[in-house]
């Protein structure tokens, strides 16, 4: 079985997963004061709707532990029911972290952006000249201007950064080397037959199916 959710704001994912688990409230029929005797059918009445409540909770536990093991695959498809990707998770900016058909890493924001993975390109010259690099492998990043890709079995290399692009707002280029030389992996233009991620935005809405 099948279902989907459709949404225009990322934000929905994480509320829709936070109030499936909340726990039930329960009432008490019965309320005894000071001095009043009470009944053991009244008595029976009140431990019978909390143990109600309690069994009506641990089901709810079991149902959302099965619904949660039930769905393995959650496919992401845009308006126009093309599929992106395969959800690998969601963080608290409602920002989607996906997988490509091709075996690529990317993420997509509430806008339908492909957002940076890291935050920043680096470049191994100044002005940001020269080659690109990216931190995470077997990934796909934007930094506000270039699509870039990590190809499969790109070993790490060891590089002291000499200059940083990176969006906020707008694009930046920060100069300046890192103080001691760092781990990245040596990037490309994306290019979406490779890759399966396309160099533009996501159509939204887009839907979440889990299978």
């Amino acid at each position: 079985m099948k279902k989907n959710l459709v949404f225009g704001s990322l934000v929905f994912v994480i509320l829709m997963f936070a109030a499936n688990s909340l726990a039930g409230t329960s009432s008490i029929p019965n309320t005894f004061v000071s001095g009043q005797i009470a009944t053991a059918a009244g008595v029976n009445e009140n431990f019978n709707a909390v143990k109600t409540a309690i069994d009506d909770n641990a089901n709810n536990i079991t149902s959302n532990s099965n619904n949660i093991n039930a769905k393995k695959t959650s496919i992401v498809k845009d308006s126009t029911g093309t599929i992106i990707g395969t959800l690998i998770g969601v963080d608290k900016y409602g920002i989607l972290t996906l997988m490509s058909s091709k075996g690529y890493l990317f993420r997509v924001n509430k806008d339908g952006n492909l957002y940076w993975y890291q935050g920043s390109t680096n470049y191994d010259s100044a002005d940001c000249q020269g080659n690109p690099y990216l931190e995470a492998a077997q990934s796909v990043d934007w930094n506000g201007v270039d699509y870039l890709y990590v190809p499969k079995a790109t070993a790490p290399s060891f590089l002291r950064m000499y200059s940083n692009k990176y969006l906020n707002g707008s694009v930046f280029c920060a100069n300046g080397g890192a103080t001691s030389p760092v781990w990245r992996y040596l990037a490309q233009p994306n290019d979406p037959d490779i890759t399966g991620v396309p160099n533009s935005n996501v159509s939204m809405p887009i839907t979440i199916e889990f299978q």
